[in-house]
């Protein structure tokens, strides 16, 4: 049986495949960190804004100057860090809507990547079977051509 004419097409068809799992695989990946990254900079958050209101209660026990002004720099302090987590909050978030969209897409890619690779691998089966068809007409006439001359031969 002769080789398959558009195996070149199908190597393709099947490296675009493997390149788009593994494109999906590495996005889903980068989202899971940028999840991990987004919930650990929440945790931070409400301990800085726990730490903050214990220090806030604490405050109002305090009865010299030195201590009156130690707590309001720590609070001070834990409101700057709060403000500062605030914003690495909101740029996690953005990586993560990043994230998820990169995942999105190498989603879409991936499940293209499948159906051009279904489509060469249906029409090489097809094309199998037609060249297995035409083999078997043609190892038939050559029988039938045998038969005839041996018959016109007897």
């Amino acid at each position: 049986m002769t080789d398959y004419p558009l195996t070149v097409l199908l190597k393709i068809r099947e490296t675009e495949k493997d390149s788009a799992v593994a494109t999906y695989a590495q996005a889903s990946n980068l989202r899971a960190q940028a999840r991990d990254a987004l919930e650990r900079l929440k945790a931070e958050k409400a301990r800085l804004v726990a730490c903050r209101d214990r220090a806030r209660e604490q405050r109002t026990d305090a009865t010299e100057v030195l201590q009156i002004r130690a707590f309001s720099d720590y609070v001070l302090g834990l409101e700057r860090e709060q403000a500062a987590c605030d914003l690495d909050l909101s740029a996690a978030a953005r990586d993560l809507e990043r994230a998820e969209a990169a995942l999105s897409e190498a989603r879409r890619n991936m499940a293209k990547a499948e159906t051009e690779l279904n489509a060469v691998v249906s029409h090489q089966e097809k094309w199998q079977q037609e060249r297995r068809a035409e083999l078997a007409k043609k190892a038939a006439e050559a029988l039938d051509d045998l038969a005839i001359q041996r018959w016109s031969q007897s």
